[in-house]
């Protein structure tokens, strides 16, 4: 039953997409950070440009398949894009906060990062 009333809703199917493509955003950085030989500083980069990208983003950024769907719909009237709009932000602003508060154990590693060198590998000290 529930399943079903889920469907019904005009939104889900753009929600749907729309954490389709968060999660590409976030398994993107997954796989940078997992592996036998990252360090600890490729992890604090690594991290910290996911909360760049969040922070860039949350002014409402909306991949173009989730614009298309919201177009059709609001074409139809049958939903309303300000609060849609205001849930994303929402999300955005969740995202971050959980990102800050899981990775503030690692803010000591920003002395670290002149080890890398622009790929994120680390520099020859010699």
């Amino acid at each position: 039953m529930v399943i079903q009333q889920c469907f019904c809703n005009p939104l889900a199917e753009v929600w749907l997409v729309f954490a389709h493509s968060m999660a590409e955003t976030f398994h993107s950085t997954v796989l940078q950070i997992e592996g036998q030989k990252v360090t600890t500083v490729q992890v604090f980069k690594a991290l910290n440009n996911l909360k760049a990208r969040l922070n860039a983003q949350n002014n409402a950024f909306l991949p173009q398949k989730v614009k298309e769907r919201l177009r059709a719909l609001e074409d139809e009237s049958s939903v309303n894009l300000s609060d849609f709009q205001h849930s994303v932000i929402e999300y955005y602003l969740a995202s971050i906060a959980y990102l800050d508060q899981c990775c503030s154990h690692l803010d000591y590693m920003k002395l670290f990062e002149w080890t890398l060198d622009n790929s994120g590998e680390f520099t020859n000290m010699e």
